[in-house]
């Protein structure tokens, strides 16, 4: 049995070792290239440009640029490390989550390829339909033109924008362009979301399978650990003993005292035997770990106190902030801003300080704390202070930051809405689960960053054609990693993608409309029709998941525990 243990450990492990290969080489590369790009600049990398040539590469695309202006000045290359692209293989390297993620990744690309092959499909036809009907306008005057106006418009970009100067003309064509987007947009969008939905719920059930056979196999080693060899008589012990088991409970929860460690081992030796068998140690050890143990204390009228100095301070902060919104009350109440803003800073300070009891004195209070509401009511407080502090060296920065913390601290309003609180601990849960599907967008912008890069990095010199680009798109550009990487972000968000992709048009390399759409149209297609999609299955599938869990845990039992804290530290269980 030890033995097919220790092989299944091996099986679990060299699921991280199956990238160990890909790593290596993806840190061989980057050093390899790294250190011959050093020594290439290094050696080349500057000169006297005494003759006054420009010798150098002035058309932005990182090559390195010289100064001909005849003073001697240095070449500077921009050193781009191409095998930094592989760099995400570290994501699937270190988590399991994002190994998951990728391999229903895999099971739900197979599937939807072929029904985003259908939906294309479907565009070429209505393209096809469009030249025929409508040719006598631009966007239609012949298939590619056409195909790419009838993307833009399933993506919800341009419409109505793109269709009405024919719909002024032709009233009937309304028919045919609603047609189009109830096809496209409602139906084959939805289906799409669909059929990544399904594929993600059957590949999640194995990946669940094979997570319930790893834990029972760890439990399996967890008690071939704690389970005595034999006795002194050398006969074979098929059972652990609650102490040792007693002694790992407290390694585990270091931060419980005694009183809670011994109510943990009351769920596994409810009958104090003192011992305990495989059976029991596999049915309730899981328990026992999934188990949150609380004080519960009685309010007091301290407790209560300190509820309703919660309640002053975030309506007083809220009517703060809203009155001082306002140009014409901020002249008004110019003179009270810094006064009324140290009282509320100070007095919400202190509410937080009380709330979260750092120090032993405060223990008796029975108040609620949350890790995210309270660390920004902290931070609120913080940023406020600074700018009370600095009000006295420099006014308008001070009362920045003090306007800035004090919008910050409005949220502290929410805390009485059990909704919001919900929300935020459900979505407290449901965030482990997206750590996967989140690492598979990053990856996909890493990637499709660096491609940009190789193909128009320093291509796109901002305001140069400005007269015929929208404002400022010509920010979105890969001549360096940053802006590259805000440029794909844009593409994912799926609003005006054509208007950046108009962008490349004018650019100095590569401008051809076959080179730009098709980049761009992949890169929604990936991005938005697959990867975000897979995104928002993982995080239904996790809501669903932990709301079923939750009902579950409702019908057999809370998991979790309190304590009722009396004068001296009393145990019950209340569960």
């Amino acid at each position: 049995i030890l033995n097919a243990n220790l092989q299944t450990l091996y099986t679990r492990k060299t699921r991280a070792r199956s990238w160990k290969i890909p790593l290596l080489c993806m840190l061989f590369a980057i050093m390899l290239e790294s250190s011959l790009k050093t020594l290439w600049v290094g050696s080349f990398g500057s000169y006297d440009d005494s003759d006054g040539n420009d010798d150098g590469d002035s058309d932005g695309n990182g090559d390195g640029d010289s100064n001909a202006n005849g003073d001697g000045a240095k070449r500077h290359y921009n050193i781009i490390v191409w095998s930094s692209i592989l760099k995400p293989i570290v994501f699937f390297y270190v988590s399991a989550k994002a190994r998951d993620a990728l391999s229903a990744l895999v099971r739900v690309t197979k599937i939807v390829f072929k029904v985003i092959m259908i939906e294309l499909f479907l565009i070429l036809s209505f393209a096809t339909m469009a030249c025929h009907l409508y040719f006598e306008f631009h966007p239609f005057r012949n298939l590619s033109s056409s195909f790419l106006s009838l993307f833009e418009l399933s993506t919800t970009t341009v419409t109505p924008s793109l269709w009405f100067p024919v719909y002024s003309q032709y009233k009937h064509s309304a028919f045919f362009f609603i047609l189009f987007l109830i096809i496209c947009v409602f139906y084959m969008h939805s289906l799409v979301l669909s059929v990544v939905f399904q594929t993600y719920i059957q590949a999640m059930k194995l990946i669940r399978e094979r997570s319930f056979t790893d834990r029972q196999e760890a439990l399996n080693l967890a008690f071939l650990a704690l389970r005595p060899k034999c006795d002194t008589e050398g006969n074979d012990i098929k059972m652990v003993e609650v102490n040792d088991v007693k002694t790992v409970l407290k390694i585990v929860r270091p931060h419980y005292n005694d009183a809670k460690i011994d109510v943990l081992v009351r769920v596994i030796d409810p009958i104090e035997t003192g011992k305990i068998d495989f059976n029991t140690f596999r049915m309730q050890m899981p328990k026992v770990l999934q188990t949150s143990l609380r004080s519960a204390r009685q309010s007091t009228r301290n407790s209560l106190l300190l509820e309703s100095l919660a309640f002053f301070i975030a309506i007083a902060n809220l009517i703060y902030v809203l009155l001082l919104s306002s140009a014409l009350n901020f002249l008004m109440l110019a003179n009270l801003i810094f006064p009324l803003g140290s009282v509320i800073v100070f007095f919400g300070l202190l509410e937080v300080t009380l709330r979260i009891r750092p120090f032993r004195s405060l223990q008796t209070l029975s108040t609620t704390r949350h890790v995210f509401l309270d660390g920004l009511a902290i931070i609120a407080g913080l940023m406020s202070l600074v700018g009370l502090i600095a009000h006295s060296v420099d006014k308008n920065q001070g009362l920045q930051a003090l306007l800035l913390g004090r919008a910050i601290d409005m949220i502290r309003v929410l805390r009485f809405s059990s909704i919001f609180r919900s929300i935020i601990d459900r979505t407290g849960d449901v965030l482990p689960a997206l750590v996967g599907p989140i690492a598979l967008v990053i990856t996909s912008l890493h990637i499709y960053t660096y491609s940009g890069m190789a193909i128009w990095g320093g291509a796109v010199t901002t305001g140069k054609h400005s007269d015929d680009l929208a404002p400022l798109y010509d920010l979105n550009n890969f001549n360096e990693y940053p802006s590259g990487l805000l440029t794909m972000f844009n593409i994912f968000v799926v609003n005006d993608w054509h208007v950046i992709a108009s962008v490349y048009i004018h650019a100095d390399r590569y401008s051809s409309p076959y080179i730009v759409y098709p980049f761009f149209i992949g890169a929604n297609l990936v991005g938005v029709s697959i990867l975000l999609n897979v995104l928002t299955a993982f995080f239904v599938g996790s809501f669903v998941t932990k709301v079923e869990s939750n009902r579950k845990d409702g019908q057999n039992g809370n998991r979790e525990l309190r304590l009722r804290m009396t004068g001296q530290q009393q145990s019950s269980n209340t569960a």
